[in-house]
């Protein structure tokens, strides 16, 4: 991102550029000033665009600092606004404020960009609020913690109309890193990004459950860290097959299978035993352990492990569809 001019108290008008892309300043209004609020606020005075701040309590208003407009008036701080970025911890919350008559009237046609933590249905059921009222929205999501916001690694997904998309781009030239659109669903990037925590607290919570079991089997928690490292590039591998597996719907096992079901439930089952054996909770790997179960049940030990798809997504049973077998076929 290429900025130009100098960070004064009251920013210079300027252009920012990115990717041949350029905007003018223009005046947005950030609703919440929480760490990611706070982050967003200041990543857009650094970039030059007149910001204001609303927040409930008045000390994160003054924390702000200079150049950054706190307005403790919810209306006065969206009158004149080009673009308006909730930054409320909950849709819950968002929705709340934006309920009032007088916000409305004051938004008329600004685009809103809501960044809450929440669900696909709440994106969605929002986004459905803001039409019926002809507000433009476009959901968005930061995939990165505060301090990388404005930075090279900063990724945020968004989820929206095209043409509602495009009022958002002085936001998302201003913050720099990876902007992805990821739908015209207004739940896509809610969506995506609980998803891609599953990812995040599955691999943390095996990691102390593998920590505790070596800490209570007195083995050195650096060198456990220094192969689970190494075992990185195996582990992905072992991803990417099973997501192929599972975006076919094809489960049966080939002559690429390394691992069949049964061989997989009866590695939880020694680390079952192993925990029990040092008093370890054994609430996670149990967890594993039940769905394999379930899968089994439905006639796949011998297929992929992917076969535990159909048991997480929800459907009562499946089958194992071989690999000669179109997806039309599938039903």
């Amino acid at each position: 991102m290429l900025v130009t001019g100098k960070l004064c108290k009251t920013p210079p008008r300027r252009v920012v550029t990115l990717g041949g892309m350029t905007t003018q300043p223009l005046p947005i209004t950030v609703l919440g000033a929480g760490r990611i609020g706070t982050a967003l606020a200041k990543t857009l005075h650094k970039a030059g665009h007149p910001t204001t701040v609303w927040n409930r309590s008045s000390p994160r208003l003054a924390a702000l600092g200079d150049g950054i407009r706190a307005e403790p008036d919810l209306v006065r701080a969206i009158t004149g606004a080009s673009l308006v970025v909730i930054a409320t911890s909950t849709y819950a919350a968002a929705g709340e404020l934006l309920a009032r008559d007088a916000v409305v009237e004051a938004l008329a046609a600004t685009p809103i960009i809501p960044f809450p933590s929440g669900t696909p249905r709440e994106a969605r059921e929002l986004g459905e609020w803001a039409h019926a009222r002809g507000i433009p929205v476009v959901d968005g999501a930061v995939m990165v913690t505060p301090d990388l916001i404005g930075t090279e690694r900063c990724v945020v997904l968004y989820a929206g109309d095209p043409a509602a998309l495009e009022s958002t781009a002085a936001l998302r030239l201003a913050l720099g890193g990876r902007a992805l659109r990821v739908g015209d669903d207004l739940g896509a990037a809610k969506a995506l990004d609980a998803a891609l925590i599953a990812n995040l607290w599955g691999g943390m919570f095996a990691a102390v459950q593998g920590a505790a079991l070596c800490d209570a089997e007195g083995l050195d928690l650096t060198l456990y860290r220094t192969l689970l490292t190494g075992l990185q590039p195996v582990t992905q591998r072992a991803v990417d097959g099973l997501l192929e597996h599972v975006s076919r719907r094809s489960y049966a096992a080939t002559a690429a299978t390394s691992a069949s079901l049964r061989v997989h439930e009866l590695g939880v089952a020694h680390l079952i035993a192993a925990c029990e054996d040092r008093g370890l909770n054994t609430a996670l790997p149990r967890a594993w352990a039940a769905m394999m179960e379930r899968t089994s049940a439905d006639g796949h030990q011998e297929d992929e492990l992917a076969a535990i798809f159909p048991v997480i997504r929800g459907h009562a049973r499946s089958r194992a569809v071989s690999a000669d077998r179109t997806p039309e076929s599938r039903g």
